[in-house]
């Protein structure tokens, strides 16, 4: 245990010498912000296993979306507008609770020339775009993005991209594993966007606690999280961004914003079941 912790202490302080570089050089130079989100994004792995602080955590988050952003809406110079950097800042923002950025990325688009013919896979840039479809939704009380968002998020299943997906990851265990992770966050986005449909939940009103959409969003987070710790235990690197689990924090997060119930994960941290710490309660709920 002491020499884990100190590990953490050497990668945190590691980090954030890093950090510091990072934000002085990115005011002149687009390139070095999505490493900076990268390394903020580590910075916060490792200031969670020593101090479980929510807000630094929750900081760190918003000033790494803050970077992905400004690449997008200002559109600086030496930055790849890319569909995986616009999800990620999606979540970052989302996990940190920064809802403003979240709506000024809603209506974000990627580069045109991040989208290779025959190179690019249809079901990552329809995942995304269910996302934020789903986030307007939600957000702007504008139910008639649900059904796009459905609709965008059933065309997303990853079965017709396997030969891509095995190209962009040549180990297979990570191969499997990002395909299990797409996966995971397009049957969790579509059960929130039943339960908006069902349940209307952008009224005032309650949400019962007993909702089978919970117990349907439950069971994914239970199946994810086992297929995270199984790709872990398969994968010899080292994997700190994974100390805990951006997207299924960001999506609990978007669950919960929509009225879904989150009394199954009270419920998992009490019971310390497998694979939860890294979906803390803390970072979930406010």
């Amino acid at each position: 245990m002491k020499i884990t912790s100190e590990y953490n202490l050497r990668s945190l302080q590691h980090e954030q010498r890093m950090l510091e570089l990072y934000r002085k050089g990115s005011a002149s130079d687009g390139e070095l912000l999505e490493p900076l989100a990268n390394s903020c994004r580590r910075a916060a792995a490792f200031e969670w296993c020593l101090h479980e602080d929510a807000g630094s955590i929750r900081r760190l988050w918003e000033e790494a979306a803050r970077a992905l952003a400004q690449g997008f809406l200002r559109k600086r110079s030496g930055f790849a507008r890319r569909s995986e950097e616009l999800h990620l800042a999606l979540n970052l923002s989302i996990a940190s609770r920064n809802f403003d950025l979240v709506s000024a990325l809603m209506h974000t688009t990627v580069a045109r020339s991040s989208v290779k013919t025959g190179r690019f896979a249809r079901s990552p840039l329809l995942l995304l775009n269910g996302y934020l479809f789903l986030a307007r939704a939600i957000l702007e009380r504008r139910k008639d993005h649900i059904t796009t968002a459905q609709r965008l998020l059933e065309n997303a299943r990853p079965d017709s991209d396997y030969e891509w997906w095995a190209k962009q990851f040549p180990s297979t265990h990570e191969a499997a594993w990002k395909i299990d992770e797409h996966e995971a966050t397009r049957g969790l986005l579509s059960v929130i966007a039943r339960f908006m449909v069902d349940r209307e939940p952008l009224s005032d009103k309650d949400s019962d606690l007993d909702s089978p959409a919970a117990a349907d969003f439950a069971e994914l987070m239970d199946r994810a999280m086992l297929s995270l710790d199984q790709f872990i235990d398969s994968e010899i690197n080292h994997r700190p961004k994974l100390y805990l689990w951006l997207p299924g924090i960001a999506v609990s997060i978007l669950a919960e914003s929509a009225g879904l119930p989150l009394n199954w994960l009270a419920v998992r941290q009490r019971d310390n079941q497998k694979g939860y710490a890294r979906l803390p309660l803390g970072l979930v709920c406010q």
